[in-house]
């Protein structure tokens, strides 16, 4: 690094952190002032001459090397060494050879030792603070690293020799003169050991001091909850909470991907399961018809059976109600037409470019090629390549791959640890292990978590090992630079991230395995029936205090999803990253956010929101639409009321669907894509689906009503478009058009793709009995909800915003853009990934799954086989991908460091040096046993280190070698 190239970091601080360039301003203007400085520029000038300083350091210790070898300075280095060795044997000769009294010497020696790392600084602070200018900036920084390097060379060699000569003086005095020598060493033992007078009182004393200080320490520093600050029962009864929640979640993720199960065993899916019910008849009741899935375990169905699509003759699962008169099946091997979705543009044909004149192929921009045709031929994609892969392969693969990771990882040469940060994870394990005891029941509690851990952490060390664990790799890496995002836009904001994300600390973990499960019997056959799980999240566990129980996500990557990996990971991914709102970050206060509900569906319902809408559930004695009475539902909820007005049940919808909401957002915030295609692979009708259900089974406190927790399919889009018009708005009150576009395209998208009519909440408890809630007043609420949630002020987030810690939306869609466009121009012109250039300090992991499924639409777009796209689409994300593998620039330690932190934010960082600081210092005295057993046992070279500067100090050659070095020579 250059001698300005930390100012000039500072003083070139982005434009959209206004705190580090107000900093950098305010330090300029001070330049060549002689005006006496504020309290505020002092405090900035010393975290500027810290931050300079630390990195003089290297080149400081390099020039202290340089003079030490340097003959003309022999004779001061002998001296150095001499005096090193000399109070090498000394000390061990004077010292027991272990206990208090050598702990206690090792410790106040040690201290005098520090005493001369801590001069250049102190001197350097004191400069910066008394002088202004930018020459005393550099000299004092120049000063502060010299001395630090000085210091850590040569305590390094002076702490080597007096260790060498401290562990030959028993050797030598056992061969030289060995009874004086046990005679000495006895004396020692007996009179200054540890059994001694003085060793016990010592003793004794230290651990009145330790209690003292760490109580002291604990004042300044308050240790954060944790799990041993809870009682086991009180750790088990928030895991059975938890996994109550969970069913809860369970459930309704079962109803979301498969929808109830039939009397003959197989899913209706959700779009027939609400259809069932609007029909006035229990899905549990008939037959689900057409499988989508059949056999037993590990057996496949025709996917061509399923109702809805057909695979045209080239294998590609289409929608029958998109498709035109004519269009072949795998069985006609007719003509194939595009498909076309009524009122929308034509697919767009090959031949003709931008201009027009023929020359080539037209160029799309992604808002271009997002249009329904295309995106139903994506979800076509998605749904062909999850039936290619059978259940039997995909449980082999999950079945080697498990072993394999593990015994790779132990064997691995190059083995990479995960960041110490996972430790918390490991940690949390290990005290619920300590908690569950022998007790089956606690077990139970755990297993799962265990079993998801293991296997996410034994893949996690799979990068280097074929396809699947780079993948896994990669994901990972994704995972972490999500993460890594949010951190530093909050250090920017002024937001201590680890207070904002103290309940779920750390960046997930992927697991690539099997997502099958059995769901029913066919009553015939008596052979099982089994669906999917689909990707999905198992969430981070806190107690009631905000005890990290369990501090991570754990992400399930289908193994039968891998063929899509390319295309659409951005939007699987990217929300499934952002559940919970990385421990509920963005959750506002109930009474706050109640209010402000129900003033947005006054608004966008007007007259409309008082209407009384009749809530259905069962009454007791109540006849069924079959004539069957109405099975009462055990519930812990109180009872809803018969009527509510459509303002409370919006509201009650908007908290129902909240987590999958900003799950959504944040997808869309990082990249603008929306997972929307797959949600329509799953739908027996191939549409966005309009509806959904709800149940007393899945009522709690924060889903009142029992709705399915994730939106419609058709709102879905509509979501993240509100969000993208939001983040479109420039900081001059301007749009970016980019995005106006994308916004427009996938509203566009859910109208020609969704199935016509409004909201549809269908009760499974009551079934004919439903709530519809009119899409277009809802599409009104849609802004208003993103206002709320983006732009009132959070506990969590110490006052800020959600809104000023989301990604950068469009510097990512500019780039994505531009890295989708070449990805689709050298397909075109059947070039191989590495034609294409690219900057790994430029270009993140987000962008390159960001390109992806811009580049999938912008193929079909062009006319290419959707399959030969995906294939292509996949090979070069692969690549690109992989480049990040052996580390990501993009990506910081879990605990940032504070000279990042410097880096990032210097005027909001220093802001919090005062509370830092306590922390820091009570942290030490909390822990200081550590530090003076750690100079207990290395008091001899620690010590003689000290010893030999202080002579040094006295012969006045450590002052003379440091104006050499300050001098430059």
């Amino acid at each position: 690094m250059g001698e300005n190239g930390i100012k000039d970091a500072l003083n070139n601080s982005p434009l959209h952190t206004p705190d580090a360039q107000d900093a950098s301003n305010k330090l300029r203007a001070d330049a060549g002032s002689t005006n006496d400085m504020s309290f505020g520029t002092k405090a900035l000038r010393v975290g500027q001459v810290t931050l300079e300083g630390a990195a003089y350091a290297v080149p400081g210790a390099l020039n202290a090397l340089k003079h030490d070898l340097d003959p003309a300075n022999w004779q001061e280095t002998g001296v150095k060494v001499l005096t090193a060795g000399a109070l090498g044997v000394a000390l061990r000769v004077a010292l027991p050879e272990a206990g208090a009294v050598k702990a206690i010497a090792g410790t106040a020696l040690g201290i005098y030792f520090m005493k001369d790392a801590a001069v250049p600084v102190f001197e350097a602070w004191k400069n910066v603070a008394t002088k202004s200018g930018d020459d005393i900036m550099s000299s004092s920084a120049q000063s502060m690293g010299n001395g630090l390097g000085a210091f850590a060379v040569d305590g390094y060699l002076t702490g080597k020799i007096a260790g060498y000569t401290g562990r030959m003086t028993p050797v030598l005095g056992e061969k030289f003169a060995p009874t004086q020598w046990k005679a000495l060493e006895g004396w020692k033992t007996e009179h200054l050991g540890t059994s001694s007078t003085i060793g016990v009182g010592l003793s004794t004393f230290i651990g009145k001091v330790d209690g003292t200080m760490r109580s002291f320490g604990e004042k300044l520093n308050p240790p954060k909850p944790t799990v041993a600050a809870m009682t086991p029962e009180a750790v088990m009864e928030t895991l059975v909470k938890s996994e109550q929640a969970h069913g809860r979640h369970d459930y309704s993720e079962k109803m979301y991907s498969q929808g109830a199960i039939g009397s003959d065993g197989r899913a209706h899916g959700l779009d027939g399961t609400v259809d069932t019910l609007l029909s006035g008849q229990r899905p549990q009741d008939i037959p689900a018809g057409k499988p989508t899935v059949t056999g037993d375990a590990f057996t496949t169905g025709p996917m061509d059976q399923v109702a809805g699509w057909k695979q045209n003759s080239r294998g590609i699962f289409v929608p029958e109600h998109l498709t035109e008169a004519g269009e072949g099946t795998a069985n006609t091997g007719a003509a194939k037409p595009e498909i076309i979705v009524p009122g929308s543009d034509a697919a767009v044909k090959t031949g003709a470019d931008a201009s027009g004149n023929g020359s080539g192929q037209k160029t799309f921009t992604t808002a271009e090629a997002m249009t329904a045709a295309n995106m139903t031929k994506l979800a076509g994609v998605i749904k062909t390549q999850i039936a290619s892969v059978s259940d039997t392969a995909s449980a082999v693969r999950d079945a080697v791959g498990r072993p394999t990771s593990v015994v790779h990882a132990a064997t691995e040469q190059n083995f990479k640890p995960l960041d110490p940060g996972y430790l918390l994870a490991r940690n949390a394990m290990m005290e619920l292990a300590n908690q569950v005891g022998d007790n089956p029941r606690n077990w139970q509690q755990v297993e799962g978590l265990f079993k998801r851990l293991s296997d996410a952490t034994s893949q996690a060390h799979n990068y280097n090992n074929g396809v699947d664990g780079a993948h896994i790799g990669r994901m990972n890496v994704y995972a972490a630079e999500n993460q890594t995002t949010y951190v530093r836009n909050m250090i920017q904001a002024g937001i201590d991230p680890q207070k904002a994300m103290a309940q779920k600390p750390l960046p997930a973990l992927v697991e690539l395995s099997d997502d099958q499960m059995i769901v029913g019997r066919d009553p015939k056959t008596g052979k099982v029936v089994t669906s999917h799980q689909g990707p999905h999240t198992v969430r981070a566990i806190y107690g009631p205090n905000g005890e990290p129980v369990w501090p991570i996500d754990l992400v399930k990557y289908p193994v039968r999803d891998l063929g899509t990996r390319g295309h659409l990971t951005s939007g699987i991914y990217g929300h499934e990253f952002g559940h919970d709102q990385f421990g509920q970050l963005g959750k506002l206060d109930p009474q706050v956010r109640d209010a402000k509900l129900v003033q947005a569906a006054e608004k966008a319902f007007g007259d409309k929101a008082d209407e009384m809408i009749t809530i259905p559930k069962p009454k007791p004695g109540e006849l069924g639409p079959d004539g069957k009475p109405v099975e009462p539902v055990e519930t812990d909820m109180a009872p809803l009321p018969d009527q509510m007005p459509m303002k409370e049940v919006v509201v009650n919808l908007a908290k129902a669907w909240a987590d999958e909401t900003v799950a959504d957002w944040l997808a869309a915030a990082e990249t603008g894509q929306s997972a929307a295609p797959y949600f329509q692979a799953l739908r027996k009708g191939g549409q966005l689906y309009n509806g959904t259900v709800m149940s007393e089974g899945m009522r709690s406190p924060e889903n009142p009503m029992g709705i399915e927790a994730h939106p419609v399919d058709k709102v879905r889009p509509l979501i993240q478009a509100a969000l993208i018009r939001k983040m479109a708005i420039n900081p001059d009150g301007t749009s970016d058009p980019a995005l106006l576009k994308h916004a427009a395209a996938l509203e566009q998208y859910s109208k020609d793709a969704g199935k016509p009519g409004d909201i549809v909440i269908a009760s499974e408890d009551v079934p004919g009995q439903q709530i519809t809630i009119p899409l277009e007043s809802f599409k009104k609420f849609l802004p208003e909800l993103v206002n709320l949630q983006v732009d009132t002020p959070l506990p969590r987030l110490q006052g800020h915003t959600l809104f000023e810690i989301l990604p950068d939306l469009r510097k990512n869609y500019a780039k994505i853009e531009n890295v989708s466009d070449q990805w689709t121009a050298a397909i075109n012109a059947g070039k191989a990934p590495d034609s294409v250039p690219f900057d790994i300090n430029s270009t993140k992991m987000t962008h390159v799954y960001g390109a992806g499924q811009p580049a999938m639409l912008k193929l079909i777009a062009g006319g290419m086989d959707p399959m030969t796209a995906q294939t292509k689409v996949n090979e070069f994300s692969d690549f690109f991908g992989n480049k990040f593998l052996a580390g990501d620039p993009h990506v910081d330690p879990i605990n940032t460091p504070v000279l990042k932190q410097l880096q990032l934010a210097p005027a909001a960082t220093i802001a919090r040096f005062p509370e830092m600081a306590s922390h820091g210092i009570g942290k030490v005295i909390a822990n200081q046993y550590q530090v003076r057993d750690w100079l207990g046992k290395n008091s001899i070279p620690v010590s003689a280190a000290g010893g030999s500067l202080a002579i040094q100090d006295l012969m006045g050659l450590q002052k003379k070698k440091e104006e050499i070095l300050n001098s430059g020579h």
